[in-house]
């Protein structure tokens, strides 16, 4: 054992991974900056949202004896009664902005409150704007609005507050090497999604990968949960039926529902590769596309 000399109860790597635990756990608590909540954390103290320093020592401690699987849970418990209770009453105008993000939302699951509000992102596909407090996320509708900027103008700020967040993502790609591979990104809870609106940043982030220019395959089928598959060669289009279903067997069953289709993402343009065809079966709506890209690309 490689003692951290800052938490000695642990090694350097469970240290490191409490320290980016607590980062995750603050800013999903919505006591994070507008860069993310590392600047909160130090090497033996974190600060909460009030601004009151908390040593690490004792958190090191409750973890040493606990699987990595448990801490979250633990420092989430222990987080939850550090800070005082925070409500958009409370804030300034400068606290309310900074805590601003955006989550997306199926448009047929938004509140009736903020239905005439939410602009859309994508067909079907609604940014809704929420308050990051500890402890959880508050819906801004039209009467939290009063002495703050109009509902769109802060959607801009809250989608770039929401972006910053891409540096807490992780991504896992299943088979690793398969010819149907799919990557599997988790992040904020209710934010991941919305990182997709990043998408160059989001592929970096959590594999190292970038558009080889044929376009990206990805599915935004919860807010928890984007998949992705980079078109780097004919067999993508076996990621892109199983993504295919994956998306809509989450949407359909887990919480925070966004799209069940899979979209081709070339630069800043979504189109939408799945859906019902004439009929209204499920189907691949982009085939012949994909057969004139696969072709100039020498795939076929």
């Amino acid at each position: 054992m490689d003692p951290d000399p800052h938490l000695p109860v642990l090694d350097r790597y469970r240290a490191d991974v409490l320290r980016r635990l607590v980062e995750t756990v603050l800013e999903e608590r919505g006591e994070g900056i507008a860069g993310g909540g590392r600047a909160l954390v130090g090497q033996e103290w974190f600060t909460e949202g009030s601004g009151t320093r908390h040593p690490l020592g004792q958190l090191a401690e409750a973890l040493a004896p606990l699987d990595l699987s448990l801490w979250k849970g633990v420092i989430a418990d222990h987080l939850s009664v550090a800070g005082p209770a925070v409500t958009p009453e409370t804030l300034s105008d400068a606290e309310f902005r900074e805590r601003l993000r955006v989550r997306l939302t199926a448009r047929s699951h938004l509140a009736p409150s903020v239905a005439d509000l939410a602009p859309d992102w994508l067909p079907g596909v609604a940014q809704e704007l929420v308050l990051h407090l500890p402890g959880h996320v508050h819906t801004v509708t039209e009467a939290d609005l009063a002495g703050h900027p109009s509902y769109a103008d802060l959607v801009t700020e809250a989608l770039a507050h929401t972006s910053a967040l891409v540096e807490h993502v992780q991504g896992v790609t299943l088979p690793e090497q398969g010819t149907d591979r799919v990557t599997v990104v988790v992040g904020p809870e209710h934010f991941t999604a919305t990182l997709a609106t990043a998408l160059p940043q989001l592929l970096h982030h959590a594999t190292d990968e970038a558009d080889w220019g044929h376009g990206v395959f990805v599915a935004l089928p919860t807010r928890s949960k984007v998949l992705y598959r980079v078109v780097d060669g004919a067999d993508a289009i076996g990621s892109l039926v199983r993504m295919f279903h994956q998306a809509q067997q989450a949407f359909d069953s887990e919480p925070g529902p966004v799209s069940p289709h899979v979209y081709w993402v070339h630069g800043d343009t979504w189109r939408q590769a799945t859906g019902p065809d004439a009929s209204g079966a499920p189907s691949i709506l982009v085939r012949e596309e994909l057969e004139a890209e696969f072709a100039r690309a020498a795939w076929l």
